[in-house]
């Protein structure tokens, strides 16, 4: 057991959803500590841990927006026709390409290398990219999952019923994160501090269960 949480923990991406699972803890019990037994300051506590779980995300995803510039130019570059999961995925893309690239600058104002810039409204526009971003990566899975569910079953492969279940979990993460980037930009007011933190706990150890070295 501890040799596979080192194992795990040892992976970049694993490093940043512990961070998530503590951020959104920390947005949850924040949430709880004020609202439901008006402890202010346990709360404070917990929205301590909340921006500084968030602040150090940050550095552990400094130039990811590269990624997503990359696979654009892949499904460009793939030399067969372009499908509309494709377009989705390109839009996908361009929607993380901006959030991570805004979240780069909002990270450099926030350690202040950079001085007079709205972090408000780069917040907003980071986040509305990845509201979008997610968005994008549902409608794309879902025209692949519809795929998926025309072919007769004497035609269903392994490989299809694998990839059905990684689309169910795929699904089950980007809810909730569209959820979060809706609420962080503004999109979804209605929902709650506590609900949007119980979301990024839950998306958090979906992820972790992927990424466990036992589960590979």
């Amino acid at each position: 057991l501890v040799k596979n949480y080192l194992e795990l923990i040892d992976s970049a991406v694993a490093k940043d959803k512990v961070g998530k699972l503590l951020q959104y803890s920390g947005l949850f019990l924040k949430w709880y500590y004020q609202k439901q037994s008006q402890n202010i300051e346990l709360s404070a506590r917990f929205a301590a841990l909340q921006s500084g779980c968030a602040l150090a995300r940050k550095l552990f995803r400094f130039s990811k927006s590269l990624v997503y510039t990359e696979q654009i130019r892949n499904i460009l570059n793939q030399g067969k026709s372009i499908t509309i999961a494709d377009v989705f995925k390109i839009l996908s893309s361009i929607g993380m390409a901006i959030y991570f690239f805004v979240d780069h600058i909002i990270f450099l104002v926030q350690i202040g290398v950079i001085k007079n810039l709205d972090i408000e409204r780069l917040k907003k526009w980071s986040n509305s990219g990845w509201f979008y971003g997610v968005l994008f990566t549902i409608l794309a899975d879902i025209v692949v999952y519809k795929k998926l569910v025309s072919k007769d079953d004497s035609s269903v492969t392994k490989t299809d019923l694998i990839q059905k279940s990684k689309l169910h979990i795929a699904f089950l993460k980007n809810i909730t994160d569209l959820q979060i980037s809706g609420w962080l930009s503004k999109k979804a007011t209605f929902l709650s501090e506590g609900w949007v933190g119980l979301m990024g706990i839950i998306h958090s150890l979906i992820a972790l269960w992927e990424l466990y070295p036992s589960k590979k």
